[in-house]
């Protein structure tokens, strides 16, 4: 990390701090983390989505290291409780994620 992003950070309230949430992921990424950083509201989150539907949980993971694409479909996977077909089907064109949301097109394997 820049020392000047280091010095930011010290001048940042610990509410502050724990908003940079991708940043901090990103940053463990680079040093070589294993274990990826979340602040205490994407952790909770981690774990409602595991128990709730884990067969998801790795687009929420993605979602918050900072991937845009996988952050539209969790927020889908969220508001539909997890079943594709819904987001499919979903009626809140009002909604502005609804061009693209994921899963528009059936698959034929």
């Amino acid at each position: 990390m820049k020392t000047a992003e280091l010095k930011r950070r010290k001048r940042l309230s610990p509410e502050e701090n724990q908003s940079t949430g991708g940043e901090l992921q990103k940053s463990a990424q680079k040093r070589g983390s294993l274990e990826p950083v979340f602040n205490p509201q994407q952790s909770n989150m981690l774990q409602q989505v595991s128990e709730d539907f884990p067969s998801k949980i790795g687009h929420f993971h993605r979602a918050f290291g900072g991937v845009p694409r996988s952050a539209i479909t969790a927020k889908c996977i969220e508001c539909v409780w997890g079943d594709t077909a819904a987001i499919r089907e979903c009626p809140a064109t009002a909604c502005p994620l609804y061009a693209q949301r994921p899963y528009r097109e059936v698959r034929h394997d």
